[in-house]
C-alpha cells in the first residue's frame, strides 16, 4: 500500500515540474494578442497597443511604473503622454498589464494581455484598437489606423494581428465565414476527448483502491466533468479562480457521490481516491491543453 502511494506522488512531483497554462479539461480561452510586425522601420524597438481608455475606467493608471522600469521609459515620454481621440498606450496606462513591448526582431512579433484574463478585458471593453511603433525613448515612429478586434458579431478572433509598417495596414482576422460553426464543433469534440481521458484516468486509479464495480467511478465523472465544463464556460471570475471553485466543487460532489455508491469503503481511503484521482486527471487536463495534444 505504502509504494503504492509513493509511485502515485512521484508521478505527481514529475508532471508538476512542467509550465503549464491553467486550462484543465474546459474549453482553452485565448491566451494573448500576438501582434506581428512586417516591413519596420530599423529604428523601432517597441510596440505598444493603444486602446480607448479613460481616467475613470477601473483598468485605469495614470503610470504603470512596473512597465516604466523594465522597459526604461519614463512617464514624460511620448507614448505615455499620447491621448488621441481616447486613445492611449495598454502597456502605460493599463493597470498591470501585461505587454511584451519590446519586439522580437527575429520573429518580429509581440505579445500583449497575456496574464490574469487581460485578452478577454480587452476583447470586452477596448477592443477597438491601434498599432504603435516605437523608437528606444518612446517616441513615437508610427501609428496604424484602428481595427476592431471583436465586433460583436457571430465569430470569433483568435489573437492574430499582423501591421504592414510600409503600407499602414492592420489585419485582425475575425472569422466569421459560414463555415465559422466549424470552430466550434471541434471545440466540441475536443472537449469531449478531454472529458473522456479525464474520467479514464480516474477510472484507472480506481483500481488500486479496490473501487468495485470501477464503472461507477467512470459514472459520476460522466456527470461531474460536465459540470466542470459548463461552470468554465460561463465564469466571468479570473480563469484560475474559476478553476479552483469548479475543482472544488468536483472534489465535494465525487466524495459524496462515491461514498454513496461505495458505502463498504472507509472515509479516509474515499477522501484519498477523490483527492489523488482527480489531481492526477486535473494534471493530465494541463499537460494536454500546454502541449495541444489535442486542438
Amino acid at each position: 500500500m505504502k509504494k503504492k502511494f509513493i509511485f502515485i506522488f512521484i508521478i505527481i512531483s514529475i508532471c508538476s515540474i512542467f509550465s503549464l497554462p491553467v486550462y484543465a479539461n474546459g474549453p482553452v480561452p485565448p491566451r494573448h494578442i500576438e501582434c506581428e510586425i512586417l516591413n519596420m522601420h530599423n529604428n523601432v524597438m517597441f510596440v505598444d497597443l493603444l486602446i480607448q481608455i479613460s481616467e475613470q475606467s477601473i483598468e485605469y493608471t495614470p503610470f504603470n511604473k512596473d512597465n516604466g522600469q523594465r522597459f526604461q521609459i519614463g512617464e514624460h515620454s511620448q507614448i505615455v503622454s499620447y491621448n488621441t481621440d481616447g486613445f492611449q498606450s495598454f502597456t502605460f496606462h493599463f493597470s498591470e498589464s501585461a505587454s511584451d513591448f519590446h519586439i522580437n526582431k527575429t520573429a518580429g512579433s509581440v505579445r500583449f494581455g497575456h496574464e490574469n484574463d487581460q485578452f478577454q478585458t480587452l476583447l470586452d471593453k477596448y477592443h477597438i484598437i491601434k498599432i504603435a511603433l516605437l523608437d528606444s525613448d518612446g517616441n513615437i515612429v508610427k501609428i496604424s489606423d484602428s481595427v476592431d478586434i471583436n465586433p460583436k458579431k457571430p465569430g470569433f478572433f483568435m489573437g492574430d494581428i499582423t501591421y504592414d509598417a510600409a503600407s499602414g495596414s492592420v489585419d485582425a482576422p475575425y472569422y466569421n465565414s459560414p463555415f465559422a460553426f466549424l470552430f466550434y464543433i471541434f471545440t466540441g469534440i475536443s472537449v469531449l476527448i478531454r472529458m473522456s481521458i479525464s474520467s479514464s484516468v480516474e477510472t484507472l486509479i480506481a483500481i488500486p483502491f479496490k473501487l468495485r464495480p470501477v464503472r461507477r467511478v467512470f459514472a459520476v465523472n460522466i456527470i461531474t466533468q460536465p459540470f466542470l465544463v459548463i461552470f468554465m464556460s460561463l465564469c466571468t471570475l479570473p480563469y484560475v479562480w474559476s478553476l479552483l471553485i469548479a475543482e472544488a466543487a468536483v472534489y465535494f460532489a465525487e466524495f459524496n457521490i462515491l461514498g454513496y455508491l461505495y458505502k463498504g469503503i472507509s472515509t479516509r481511503r474515499l477522501a484519498l481516491f477523490v483527492t489523488i484521482a482527480n489531481t492526477i486527471s486535473l494534471i493530465v487536463g494541463l499537460v494536454v491543453n500546454s502541449y495541444n495534444i489535442i486542438a
